[in-house]
């Protein structure tokens, strides 16, 4: 595969991940909507290595940039309420975020062998909220 064909795929994959319709895409990329529909299936249909590891890197930031603002206005609702019924709601929501976010990490096979082994991670990290186990 060429340089630019790689660099426009791989552009074309962090748009697509980012909610942009095919056609927005042409028009950001300032190319033919053919083009992107072409390399779109060529995407999908991808043995190369590169591409599939920016697939999956793109998947990650996306979900990860996605579920960071709902567990922040969480987190947010939960020191803010004083409704006790408000924040157990917000809690569960909060473990199912972590849940999703753990599933994602296991499902793109990066550090972890499976999400009770990223959950327990999760659980011995300082970086974890303290107070809540889920």
């Amino acid at each position: 595969m060429r340089p630019e064909t790689l660099r426009r795929r791989k552009e074309i994959i962090t748009l697509l991940s980012r909610g942009f319709s095919q056609t927005e895409i042409a028009e950001a990329l300032n190319i033919p909507a053919e083009t992107v529909y072409n390399d779109t299936r060529e995407i999908r249909n991808s043995t190369c290595a590169e591409l599939l590891g920016h697939t999956r890197k793109e998947i990650l930031h996306t979900a990860l940039m996605t579920r960071a603002a709902r567990v922040k206005e969480l987190w947010r609702t939960v020191s803010e309420t004083d409704s006790g019924w408000v924040k157990v709601h917000a809690l569960k929501s909060l473990r199912n975020e972590d849940m999703f976010l753990l599933k994602v990490i296991s499902l793109l096979r990066l550090n972890y062998e499976s999400a009770e082994e990223a959950r327990k991670r999760l659980l011995d990290s300082a970086d974890y909220a303290p107070g809540f186990v889920p």
